[in-house]
């Protein structure tokens, strides 16, 4: 069991990023950003579908692309920063539920806000945000968006 939080928004490298504002990139249902704590990692992880909407979005604002391969054809975004705004909770709604059938919900009891926050230029040996694959849920498309 891992403890998670459903996010408000997150900033990546100065861009605001919403639950809201990624449906421009999927042509999808509004999906929940949920982050998921893992006290054994220094960086970050985005579930796969996340991390390729992330992609799209930070490239299509050309903020700071690179080229990843040696033939130079996979452009992709290697992020500097990030900070995330969850929703606190003192019930257990406003949860990822992951055992079972996944679902996240969230009341008006969760309104209060936490910040966490880390960059390149706190932590230049620790700090990363990279894709991961998981097989979390049933349907990846309506599934909520999750960093680890």
């Amino acid at each position: 069991i891992h403890y998670n939080r459903v996010v408000i928004n997150e900033t990546f490298d100065g861009v605001l990023v919403t639950a809201q504002s990624l449906k421009k990139f999927t042509g999808t249902a509004e999906r929940p950003i949920v982050a998921v704590f893992d006290t054994g990692l220094t960086g970050g992880l985005l579930i796969r579908d996340f991390w390729d909407v992330m992609q799209r979005k930070m490239i299509e604002i050309n903020k700071n692309p690179i080229t990843d391969t040696e033939d130079k054809s996979d452009t992709i975004h290697c992020f500097q920063s990030v900070s995330l705004s969850i929703k606190q909770s003192t019930t257990p709604q406003g949860s990822l539920h992951i055992e079972g059938n996944p679902q996240v919900t969230a009341t008006s009891s969760s309104t209060s806000a936490c910040e966490i926050a880390s960059s390149l230029e706190i932590s230049p040996h620790l700090f990363y945000i990279d894709p991961i694959d998981l097989d979390w849920f049933d349907d990846d498309h309506s599934a909520p968006y999750v960093i680890i």
